[in-house]
């Protein structure tokens, strides 16, 4: 649904455990990997200068989807907010006196054990909460990896969504939820909300 959505404004997408190795980061590549057929482009936050520092060249590539993995700390950071509702920001390239115009055209996610979306980022994130309820969330054993199994049925499931928010768009977008769109996100919202309903 990105590319129809444009530089709309889609929310970032968090994953938190109150433990390590609890699956976090496996489970949005899981995610990208069925929707797009790999994995999220990976980046580190420590402050909003040094996520200054990643984002350019990220958004500059055109990245699809970017993961903040492993967040440390309260995650805030006003350009993250512009790009996450506006999709536009003017931006200093390092080192130079010079501007660019960076276009999100990517879905952002983050990570991290007991992850806060701090400040009016909270107010533009959905976050996944997980617990695995154990003290060594790693030693679980599957019998199948998610992220590969994405992969696999990567065509199908693409095929699947594209053929949902098809039918969704040919009915005309019938908005049926008991609730108002999410303020700021409204044309996400129809669309993702109204195609799950």
């Amino acid at each position: 649904a990105r590319p129809y959505l444009g530089l709309g404004a889609i929310p970032i997408f968090g994953a938190t455990a109150p433990s390590r190795r609890s699956g976090k980061t496996k489970i949005i590549e899981a995610v990208c990997m069925s929707a797009l057929g790999h994995k999220p482009t990976a980046a580190h936050f420590t402050d909003e200068e040094e996520l200054g520092k990643h984002l350019q060249p990220l958004m500059r590539a055109g990245d699809r989807a970017i993961l903040l993995d492993n967040v440390e700390r309260s995650l805030t950071s006003s350009k993250l907010c512009i790009l996450v509702t506006g999709g536009v920001l003017r931006d200093r390239v390092l080192g130079e006196s010079r501007d660019v115009i960076l276009k999100n055209y990517a879905v952002i996610f983050a990570t991290g054990n007991n992850l806060v979306f701090g400040g009016d980022l909270s107010a533009r994130a959905i976050r996944a909460d997980i617990n695995p309820k154990l003290e060594r969330p790693e030693a679980r054993a599957f019998d199948f990896d998610p992220v590969q199994l994405a992969l696999e049925r990567h065509p199908q499931l693409v095929v699947a969504a594209l053929t949902a928010l098809r039918a969704y768009l040919l009915a005309k977008a019938p908005w049926s939820a008991a609730r108002q769109a999410w303020g700021g996100f409204e044309k996400w919202d129809r669309l993702i909300s109204g195609t799950l309903v």
